[in-house]
């Protein structure tokens, strides 16, 4: 009505924009963990040049594996967050009263369509 969003969906946006800023922190700091301990295995023999070769290599290899495994945690747990809240925000404000079963349905929604597989 007076063209700005309402509350409503403004906390929707937050929930779902917090959901990936959190995956992709949570899922980042895991990849790049995991690709550090690979890097430390795999490269005990190598011979490199100069130490700082080896130190940019395994800065690389941890940049790009948080960036690869944050971005799938995040856009997941963003696209589940953002579901979640929409489903139970709007059977709130559709019944005008808030309830447990608002929550309880939105997990059931959210759950079954995040382990829906789509066959080509």
């Amino acid at each position: 009505e007076y063209e700005n969003v309402t509350i409503v969906l403004n906390s929707i946006y937050s929930c779902g924009f917090m959901g990936l800023f959190t995956g992709l922190c949570y899922g980042g700091f895991i990849g790049s963990k995991k690709s550090y301990i690979e890097f430390m295995e795999r490269n005990q023999a190598t011979a490199f040049e100069t130490p700082f070769a080896a130190k940019s290599k395994l800065q690389e290899s941890i940049v790009m594996s948080f960036m690869k495994t944050g971005w799938k945690w995040g856009w997941r747990m963003g696209a589940f967050t953002f579901m979640y809240m929409g489903v139970s925000t709007t059977m709130s404000v559709y019944r005008n009263k808030y309830s447990i079963f608002d929550y309880i349905t939105a997990g059931a929604v959210t759950g079954s369509l995040y382990k829906w597989k789509v066959e080509p």
